[in-house]
């Protein structure tokens, strides 16, 4: 679909006003964007009615068009981020991917507008809970919108359109849109795998955040793919999972699990946050990882985590993929051109068979106690 003159005209004069390129604040007359846009009035006209409407600009008669003073180029890059939790259990994925963000937004001199919402593990609604972020929008101040995850992108993409508001996805469902950044676990996958194999598993689990009833996530499709050539056996009643993911889920997948007569040797945990509800139930019953099985965590860097019993931490670098959002959402605001819109980031594994992991101090980390323990109660009446 052919972007209409105006728009293009529209979002080529809000760029550059957000980047303070006008002299004096004045824009060029209607004959001067006629040459260089090579636009015709109506055009022009139809634009400029466009960004007086979202208060980028006012027009003094017989003096010109002028950028408002009370703009701001601060905040031109948004990140709109949902930060999940299950009582005092918090998901530090999303926690890392902001701080590799952040981080390399400023070393980049931008100060991005951070859009933040909270919740028990629900998806969120976007048209709820971004009215600020459509406001942006509307008035010219949002150039480019970061989203690490939870919501859905064509929503978003579909109700920042019309501003023309590029949505940059991280580690996207279904890549969509234009713009993303996804995580290539190809190589993790296959370095988690290989361990297990050394260490004699041979019935492999999986618990991870998502349901098994509903098409499979890439990544888990790769681990999936990579277990039937290494011939580990993987059997559907020992596929675990929930949407959203939370400790309370992790807890009941593996008691789910333990309760089979034919058990798993291995256990891979694809989630941050299952992984502590997990290892809570080895801990209440008695499983012990030197004995009855192998548990393996796929975790980010800095994650902090530690449980009461060893597990092997299948780390990964997630800041790197807040810092290559963090970059093409520059690129976009400054007008360069996006070599890569749809970037794979790669990942360095690196495996810790022990408890925790090495370099965090202990009052960093989250500790299982933290967890709600009438949420436990309550599956445990369940179960």
């Amino acid at each position: 679909m052919q972007v209409p003159k105006y728009t293009e005209l529209k979002s080529a004069l809000r760029q550059k006003i957000v980047r303070g390129e006008f002299v004096g604040g004045m824009l060029p007359s209607e004959s001067a964007l006629r040459i260089e846009y090579g636009v015709g009035t109506k055009t022009i006209v139809r634009a400029l009615g466009d960004l007086r409407a979202e208060g980028l600009v006012r027009r003094h008669q017989g003096k010109g068009t002028f950028v408002n003073t009370d703009h701001s180029p601060a905040g031109r890059i948004g990140i709109l981020t949902y930060l999940a939790q299950t009582g005092d259990v918090k998901s530090v994925y999303p926690r890392n991917l902001l701080q590799g963000l952040l981080g390399r937004l400023r070393e980049l001199g931008e100060a991005p507008h951070i859009y933040s919402f909270f919740g028990e593990g629900l998806v969120p609604d976007f048209l709820e809970h971004g009215q600020k972020v459509l406001e942006h929008a509307a008035g010219g101040r949002l150039q480019c919108l970061v989203v690490t995850g939870s919501y859905e992108p064509d929503e978003i993409e579909s109700a920042l359109s019309k501003w023309c508001v590029p949505v940059i996805g991280t580690h996207r469902q279904k890549a969509s849109g234009r713009y993303n950044v996804t995580l290539d676990t190809e190589s993790l996958a296959c370095d988690g795998i290989q361990y297990l194999l050394d260490q004699g598993s041979r019935k492999l689990g999986l618990i991870i955040g998502r349901p098994v009833h509903v098409p499979v996530h890439p990544d888990v499709m790769t681990y999936w793919r990579l277990m039937e050539q290494s011939r580990l056996s993987v059997r559907p009643g020992w596929v675990r999972g929930d949407l959203p993911p939370s400790a309370i889920s992790g807890y009941r997948a593996f008691h789910e699990i333990w309760a089979m007569d034919d058990r798993p040797d291995a256990i891979l945990i694809l989630d941050d946050i299952m992984a502590q509800g997990a290892i809570r139930a080895m801990v209440e019953l008695g499983v012990s990882t030197e004995r009855d099985l192998t548990v393996m965590v796929q975790i980010n860097r800095k994650s902090g985590l530690v449980f009461p019993l060893p597990f092997v931490a299948l780390e990964f670098d997630v800041l790197t993929i807040g810092a290559a959002c963090a970059e093409m959402a520059v690129q976009l605001v400054r007008g360069d051109a996006v070599e890569r819109p749809r970037l794979r980031v790669k990942l360095t594994s690196r495996i810790y068979p022990s408890t925790g992991l090495p370099g965090v101090e202990p009052e960093e980390m989250i500790q299982p106690d933290a967890m709600v323990a009438s949420h436990y109660k309550e599956e445990k009446s369940l179960s």
